[in-house]
């Protein structure tokens, strides 16, 4: 059944994506008719022709590539050219346009009633609910909070989380907007700075089980398919990998998980994470990590204590704290409760009297670890103790390579890393082992006065497996016959709008072309979205159409908007570029969209490995 259903996803995206590709050569082809361009062929899919019928000139066909199509018109190529009146480099400029334009044309009015049936078979979407608030972004200096529900931002209404997504990358970078929310049936506000897409700083929740593989433990255990987990051990979850962190360290340890199922109804299970497939390790993480404050949020419970970065916490509720994971864990299970939190500030410590918040009920203090190569602790059985090194040491350099801890790594930092010549941290370090094949490492430590090379080899042990797949919480957006055709005449000109501007940002460097998605991309989110509706494919495809609308107006020779620009020179001049120059500018376009082609198709790979 499972294989059925993979074959039928499969051939709803071909016929989807094709289709796209499909109106934008008839556009090309109809009104290459109606001005009188005799044209030989007119393919459906790509390469040898396996069936088809001639009527008048022209040969349809269907081809064997089950990939777009083409349309072949008489004096596109030099080399064909006769002058006859009946090939295209015969008419004039208007009619040209008009042919070259009419591709891009289609593929824009095709957009509307694509969206407009989408929201009337109903769409999929994540519901407008905070998961998670990541540091450093203009999200951590707003107010919102894991569980807070978004209402609005900048007057528009939020009801899905893309809604709130869709307003930022509309936007200037740099510009505030105010953002409407709720909290425990109480309506707020707070506002937010515009940074670029990949710097929004939220995502949504993303609690839900979207699959629970047969006869492994989350199965066994009683987890199915669109359950949503509420809570792992009485405190409150929001996010996957919140989630992914509890079962990576529980193998074997029973867990009390409460979900709740797609009628709302509750169920309290005792969940046991198996033993999964093991992966080199060293140890490094948020129990080596110093409980040493790096970032406070503003207005969060930290902040209104006065505690600064630099201060490092020792104890929490009377219990000492040896590390950033350990301080967590003990706020965690105390939401809304007055503790005593002690830290120290230079010589100077304090202990206080401190009201943990809360979080939808997860407690909270409000702080990030500073960045640091010093060893809190050292994980009992971890490589790290093996070879042994010991709590106080810093690690200066992994192979002889820097080791840069900073908050903040600058672009040069980031290229530097990606290149392999520095390490960004010892979760660098950590995720470059797990990447690796078990190769020792040489860590260059200082411990007190002295320093000293360690030669550590990686362990090979396996984390807490329940062989499930979360997903965002969701919500169906589905419209009657008025309600659709406002709201997908709208959800198409908004695509059209952001293409556009996602296009100025990065021309303006606002935003980073590995954000792009190229073929593999696409058929990895056409894939998502058949799995999650009919609707979400329709609506992905509305997108795809709206974009090829406007990425083929751009003036890159080989696209229609480059045959536009020859039209506008040939208009001034009063005569035709010359073939040469045109044949030289194609080239040089192909290998422009080529080179970015498989720039975007290297990182659509890397991110499905991340």
């Amino acid at each position: 059944m499972e294989l059925l259903s993979r074959l039928w996803f499969s051939i709803e995206i071909l016929l989807g994506i094709n289709f796209i590709i499909f109106v934008h050569e008839l556009g090309h082809f109809m009104f290459a008719k109606w001005h009188g361009v005799r044209c030989p062929v007119f393919s459906i899919w790509m390469g040898p022709r396996i069936w088809g019928f001639k009527r008048g000139e022209t040969d349809y066909r269907l081809s064997l590539l089950p990939l777009g199509g083409y349309v072949l018109m008489a004096g596109e190529n030099p080399d064909e050219r006769t002058g006859a009146p009946d090939e295209l480099t015969s008419k004039g400029v208007w009619a040209r346009f008009q042919i070259f334009v009419a591709g891009t044309a289609m593929n824009f009015v095709w957009a509307f009633p694509i969206m407009i049936l989408s929201f009337m078979v109903g769409k999929e979407v994540a519901a407008p609910l905070v998961g998670d608030v990541r540091p450093d972004t203009s999200a951590w200096e707003s107010e919102l909070q894991p569980g807070d529900e978004l209402v609005s931002i900048a007057g528009t209404p939020v009801r899905a989380y893309e809604d709130y997504v869709k307003e930022i990358v509309r936007r200037p970078k740099g510009e505030k907007l105010e953002v409407e929310f709720r909290r425990g049936g109480e309506t707020r506000k707070t506002s937010g700075v515009v940074g670029t897409a990949m710097t929004i700083g939220m995502s949504p929740v993303s609690t839900v089980v979207a699959e629970a593989e047969k006869d492994k433990a989350g199965a066994v255990s009683g987890l199915k398919k669109g359950d949503e987990i509420v809570s792992i051990d009485g405190i409150p979850v929001f996010e996957a990998a919140e989630i992914s962190d509890i079962i990576d360290r529980h193998a074997g340890k029973g867990l009390a998980v409460v979900v709740r199922d797609r009628g709302g109804n509750t169920r309290n299970l005792t969940v046991t994470p198996a033993m999964g497939e093991e992966k080199w390790v060293m140890g490094f993480g948020r129990d080596t990590t110093p409980a040493v404050v790096g970032t406070v949020r503003p207005n969060s419970p930290a902040a209104k204590q006065g505690l600064q970065p630099g201060d490092e916490i020792l104890a929490v509720a009377g219990e000492a704290v040896a590390s950033f994971g350990e301080m967590t864990r003990l706020v965690r299970s105390r939401a809304g409760q007055s503790v005593k939190l002690t830290w120290r500030r230079g010589t100077e410590e304090k202990t206080t009297d401190f009201v943990v918040g809360s979080q939808g009920g997860k407690g909270f203090l409000g702080v990030m670890p500073e960045a640091s190569n010093r060893i809190a602790t050292v994980p009992a059985g971890s490589a790290l103790e093996k070879a042994g090194i010991q709590p106080g040491d810093r690690i200066l350099t992994v192979n002889g390579k820097e080791l840069k801890a900073v908050a903040s790594p600058t672009e040069e930092d980031r290229k530097r890393a990606a290149k392999g010549e520095i390490f960004l941290g010892l979760d660098h370090v950590e995720g470059t082992v797990r990447a690796g094949t078990g190769e020792k490492l040489d860590l260059a430590v200082k411990r007190g006065d002295q320093t000293l090379t360690v030669a550590v080899a990686p362990l090979k042990l396996g984390d807490g497996d329940l062989g499930i797949k979360l997903q965002h919480k969701t919500i169906m957006l589905r419209s009657g016959f008025g309600e659709a055709i406002q709201r997908g005449c709208a959800e198409a000109i908004d695509v059209f709008v952001l293409t556009g501007q996602m296009l100025r940002k990065l021309v303006v460097r606002e935003e980073e072309a590995s954000n792009l998605s190229g073929p593999v991309g696409i058929v990895s989110a056409a894939y998502k979205s058949a799995t999650e509706g009919f609707g979400n494919l329709l609506w992905l495809l509305g997108m795809i159409s709206m974009n090829l609308a406007v990425i083929n107006l751009l003036p890159v020779p080989v696209l229609d908007g480059g045959h536009i620009v020859f039209l506008f020179i040939e208009k001034l001049r009063g005569k035709p570029v010359p073939a040469r120059v045109q044949g030289y500018a194609a080239a040089g376009g192909a290998i422009l969209l080529l080179s970015l082609m498989l720039f975007v198709t290297w990182h659509d790979i890397a991110r499905m490995f991340r």
